[in-house]
């Protein structure tokens, strides 16, 4: 087991490759059926971030590392009835709140057992976004921690009067009489919105856990990682240096494998493995959010439901959500201005970029080149192509728009075009549009 670091230190978790995905084997691969509702309404529940597929197992597949770091710590405090700190920090989205709540569990499985008569530490957990005033924290946690009414209007008036009790309360009682379950575990998430002004309430919050005969075991869960470093100086100045934890963003094969843990718990495929691939990709690049991912392959889900449903034919469909409608959801998503920009320029525009990818050169090209491959994806797609007057003001327009740099030599033969955007953005926005989509695929 991981036992508490030193004062103020850090325990982060080192990278670890993603598992090896084994082929799965589906209870009915003919079960997705789009037209039935409760199927679909299945197939976008487990697309839900309130939807936890890890309660089978005590440790989390993914995040394993600051699992047990968490853990570590708190069943420390808590088989020594030992006070103490904790501070977990890293970007929205990385799982932060949910490994918490895993290790927690975990930790009073194994201080207490299974006995159902031993008395437990008390868990209190509070999301500090619900606070409209930081300072109210100190009479909800003497409330529900302690079990103290906070409704007197001294309360009420002076936030710092229910500080003062909520001080006495937690170190009320001798340490050399105090069990595992007299212990108090204070877990509040989004701690960076009661951080205002110079940062008193969180400096009280964390005191409580270093005050003489003190059984509060403090959780602060924190999306800000700059916040430690503008904390930490006063906290070391009061004495107070609780241990760190920080989360990193989700990498790639963290948000596939998590993405793929969901949808194996389906009877049957509903994506197309390649969409969830892009999903995980994209947002890992942007974000790593977790959030974003599901949110990004419900939309596609909900595209493919509808043009499913729109279509003049639907039983000659796509029979599973495929890159497409993850490519239209994605852009929606994660609202890429240069992305959703590409798709809507007018046609003549978007093939003048097509026919740049499928040049598949990312340096300069003569002007004259492009407008040969512009004029034979024309003719192969049975599009009135542009003449070499009207291509050249087309290719002006993109220019000023600054998705290429345009050399406007007086040499018709010496003029150049050069991308000032990825080839990768081009594919991307244009296997978004249908049109596009067959021709980019060959």
């Amino acid at each position: 087991a991981v036992s508490r670091a030193p004062p103020g230190g850090v325990l982060v978790a080192n990278a670890a490759s993603p598992p090896r995905q084994e082929d799965h084997v589906w209870r009915n691969p003919d079960w997705w059926d789009y037209k039935d509702a409760s199927i679909c309404n299945a197939a976008k529940n487990v697309l839900h971030m309130s939807t936890s597929f890890e309660t089978t197992q005590e440790e989390p597949k993914i995040r394993n590392e600051e699992w047990t770091s968490v853990k570590g710590f708190l069943t420390d405090m808590l088989s020594k009835a030992e006070a103490g700190s904790l501070y977990v920090s890293g970007v929205p989205g990385s799982g932060k709140s949910f490994i918490v709540q895993q290790a927690i569990s975990s930790s009073l499985k194994s201080v207490f057992g299974q006995s159902s008569s031993k008395k437990r530490a008390r868990v209190v957990h509070i999301n500090c976004m619900t606070l409209r005033d930081p300072r109210r924290i100190f009479g909800i946690l003497l409330e529900k921690g302690f079990d103290r009414q906070c409704t007197s209007s001294a309360h009420e008036k002076d936030p710092r009067y229910a500080l003062n009790h909520l001080r006495k309360a937690a170190s009320s009682g001798r340490k050399s009489r105090r069990n595992p379950g007299d212990m108090v575990v204070l877990v509040l998430d989004e701690v960076d919105h009661l951080y205002q002004n110079q940062g008193d309430v969180l400096y009280d919050l964390f005191s409580l856990a270093e005050m003489k005969n003190s059984n509060v075991v403090f959780v602060g869960i924190a999306n800000s990682i700059d916040l430690t470093l503008r904390m930490l100086p006063h906290l070391h100045n009061i004495g107070v240096e609780p241990t760190m934890v920080n989360f990193r963003a989700y990498t790639h094969g963290d948000l596939f494998a998590l993405m793929q843990e969901r949808l194996h718990s389906l009877d049957g495929p509903v994506f197309d493995s390649k969409a969830v691939e892009l999903c995980c990709r994209k947002i890992a690049a942007s974000s790593g959010d977790m959030r974003q991912c599901l949110n990004a392959a419900y939309a596609a889900l909900e595209n493919y439901i509808a043009q499913r449903k729109a279509s003049e034919n639907p039983e000659a469909g796509k029979r599973f959500v495929d890159l497409q409608h993850m490519s239209l959801a994605l852009g929606k998503c994660l609202k890429m201005p240069i992305i959703n920009g590409m798709r809507a320029l007018p046609q003549h525009q978007q093939m003048i970029l097509c026919s740049i990818a499928l040049l598949k050169d990312a340096g300069e090209v003569l002007l004259t080149s492009l407008f040969t491959k512009y004029t034979d994806l024309c003719k192969s797609t049975k599009i009135c192509g542009l003449a070499f007057n009207e291509f050249e003001n087309a290719c002006t327009s993109l220019h000023d728009q600054g998705l290429v740099s345009l050399n406007k030599k007086k040499n018709l033969h010496s003029k150049t075009l050069k991308l000032k955007v990825k080839m990768g953005d081009i594919v991307f926005a244009l296997q978004g549009i249908r049109f596009f989509h067959n021709i980019l695929c060959v």
